[in-house]
């Protein structure tokens, strides 16, 4: 079962290992975090924006 939770900054990791290239980049935030590359630090930013994390009984 998927459920979601408020977002951790030790998501920041997993999330952004989805983000290979600019395309991935891009679909993932639409732009809204800035350009492609972005470090762990940058993505901070989603921290402000109330976010929430999907997950299961093994990953997010």
């Amino acid at each position: 079962m998927i459920r979601v939770r408020p977002y951790k900054d030790t998501d920041a990791d997993t999330i952004l290992s989805w983000c290979k290239d600019e395309k991935s980049f891009y679909q993932w935030t639409a732009g809204v975090l800035g350009n492609y590359p972005i470090t762990h630090r940058e993505f901070g930013f989603v921290e402000s924006l109330m976010p929430f994390t999907a997950f299961d009984e093994s990953e997010i």
